[in-house]
């Protein structure tokens, strides 16, 4: 391991053992008091983080937030992930990295580190806690808030070439931390306008920022065709 790699990876788990102390977000459960539950323990922030988690990662993808409680409880009770890696959002998403970088990313397994080696990935998200109960669809508001500290610090420790936001609310937290001339984001912008706008977003620490529609197999006004295309643009625009 180099000297820079060691550094982040301590950095990283004194960012994680602060995250265990959060107080919990309203209507949120930080993740690790309810691995606690289940008697485990993993070494990462958000549970997303254990599909792909290199320090070196050359891209960051920001989500929305993990599911909910039921889910999450189910998913970590089993031993093959089978919930997670048959979820269909995470399987649309696995088809629209390989049209992005021409190749397989996997899915989520019970794993620790990323196994996938090129580009170098790691997947976190905006609000970095659990829904309560069975509300796997319940809104997040600007729950990213009590949360973007973690985040902007992981962006930090990262450096990642590029950034990949999926949607509208990680959108969000990112411009409230990092208060640049972004799109307007007030309640009329659309996530198509972000989209369009790729390859012109300013750059965040240094990382060339993209939106994306969230990879939902729900309708988000975006056929599969126009998604597809999205990430054929963003592909063309980074230089892996």
């Amino acid at each position: 391991m180099s000297k820079l790699s060691k550094k982040k990876l301590e950095l990283y788990d004194k960012l994680v053992n602060q995250f265990q102390q959060l107080p919990e977000i309203p209507k949120f459960k930080n993740p690790h008091t309810l691995w606690k539950t289940l008697d485990k323990s993993y070494p990462v922030i958000d549970p997303w983080e254990l599909w792909h988690n290199n320090l070196e990662a050359d891209i960051l993808v920001i989500g929305q937030d993990w599911a909910c409680e039921d889910y999450f409880v189910e998913n970590f009770k089993s031993l093959t992930w089978e919930k997670e890696s048959s979820n269909p959002t995470n399987i649309k998403l696995k088809a629209l990295f390989e049209k992005l970088i021409g190749t397989d990313i996997g899915l989520p397994s019970p794993c620790q580190e990323s196994k996938y080696k090129k580009p170098l990935l790691f997947f976190t998200n905006a609000v970095m806690g659990i829904k309560e109960g069975n509300k796997m669809d319940a809104p997040v508001g600007t729950s990213y808030r009590h949360t973007s500290n973690i985040l902007e610090r992981l962006i930090n420790i990262i450096k990642p070439k590029y950034i990949i936001i999926l949607g509208k609310v990680p959108y969000k937290a990112v411009y409230e931390i990092y208060k640049t001339e972004f799109v307007e984001t007030n309640a009329s912008t659309s996530v198509r306008k972000l989209v369009e706008h790729n390859g012109n977003h300013p750059r965040i620490n240094k990382a060339e920022l993209f939106v994306m529609f969230h990879p939902s197999t729900r309708p988000v006004n975006r056929t599969p065709d126009q998604q597809s295309d999205d990430w054929d643009k963003v592909g063309k625009l980074m230089r892996l």
